[in-house]
Formats: structure tokens, sequence, C-alpha cells
């Protein structure tokens, strides 16, 4: 899973590039990359939030090791804090047409990430949960297998002994 604390660090520092760069009177270009990491972390946040709210069944029954809902909650409301603050300061700085870029850019590294990144973590999941699957199984059947021979032997019903 992908920790919503170190997106959310990345988009912190996206966040203090993105304002010196405004500062300093760059053009939406100069700053685009930073405005790339930006969407990128708040991608992330997005896609940890969704992955904590359907954990596999191995890891309610478990209990999970990663970080709670509820942290990963605050995480994305603080994390649109800073798109709202983010959002005035392109606006002041470059105008709506600006903000509106950053929403195509936002939506473009989210689709790419779907592709790849977030797809990759999915089908990790997926081995990991059939493989525990088939594991428990394996162990049950193997577990039930031995309970029958000894009640078998115990009766004489085998005819090995």
């Amino acid at each position: 899973m992908i920790d919503p604390f170190t997106a959310f660090a990345a988009a912190q520092t996206a966040v203090s590039a993105i304002k010196r760069g405004i500062q300093l009177g760059k053009d939406i270009g100069g700053i685009s990359s930073d405005l790339a990491k930006f969407a990128g972390a708040i991608s992330d946040i997005d896609f940890a939030h969704k992955s904590a709210e359907n954990q596999p069944w191995y890891a309610v029954l478990f209990g999970g090791t990663g970080p709670s809902a509820m942290d990963i909650f605050a995480k994305k409301k603080q994390a649109e804090a800073l798109r709202a603050e983010i959002k005035q300061y392109i606006q002041f700085g470059y105008g709506q047409s600006a903000w509106e870029e950053l929403l195509r850019i936002e939506a473009q590294v989210r689709k790419e990430r779907q592709k790849t990144l977030y797809r990759k973590a999915e089908i990790k999941q997926t081995i990991i949960e059939w493989t525990v699957g088939i594991l428990v199984l394996v162990s049950g059947v193997g577990i039930l297998g031995v309970v029958l021979y000894y009640i078998g032997k115990k009766q004489g019903k085998w005819w090995w002994r």
C-alpha cells in the first residue's frame, strides 16, 4: 500500500516549491514539475484512502499493520487544505486558466498512476490474498486429515498401524 504520510510530505514539499516559484515570478511552465509532483502526491493519498476503506480479509481478521483509516482521512483533509491554498496562489499569480491547467495535469497524473503504480499495487495485493487463502486452505485440509487419521487409527480402521 502506498504510504499516505510520505505522499503528504511530498505534497507539502511541492507546495513550498510552487509558492517559491510563484514568488520568484516563474511562469507556469517553470513550476509544472512541482505541480505534477503535487498532483501525484494528492493522487497517492486518495488511493491510500480508498485502499484503507477496502482492506483485505486477512488484514481485518488479524489486524492491519499499516496506518489506520482515520490517520489517512486526516492526511486527506490536510491535503485538501493544501490544495485550496495552492488554488489561491495559482489563481492570484496566473489566473483561472492556470488553475484549469493544474486540474488537467492532476487528471493526467491520476490516469497514468492508475495504469501503472496503482495497478501494480492491486496485482501485488491480489497475489498476497490468493497466497494466504491457499495456505489457510491447505493447512486446514492438512489438519483435518491428521485428525481423521488419528481418529481412524484409534478405532482400528486403518490397515497400517
